[in-house]
């Protein structure tokens, strides 16, 4: 989840989305999302997450449909 402007969290998900506002705009990010399985590819992002003390959950795949509102998530959601 990311705060807007307005100060409303809003999910972003998928692969290139979320790198790209990692990359860009970290300090933007309140929530991470993840599956079980692809916590060794984003090993770096919950590192930092850890070091900022920022929330990250394990989650299986049907949890991220819930929280993103689409399946379209690829096993990531910030």
């Amino acid at each position: 989840m990311i705060r807007t402007e307005s100060q409303h969290e809003v999910p972003v998900s998928g692969w290139y989305a979320c790198l790209s506002l990692f990359d860009k705009r970290p300090e933007d990010i309140r929530k991470i999302f993840i599956v079980k399985s692809k916590t060794k590819i984003l090993g770096r992002i919950l590192k930092w997450a850890a070091s900022e003390k920022l929330a990250y959950k394990i989650v299986p795949w049907e949890e991220l449909e819930k929280v993103s509102g689409t399946m379209h998530h690829e096993g990531i959601i910030f």
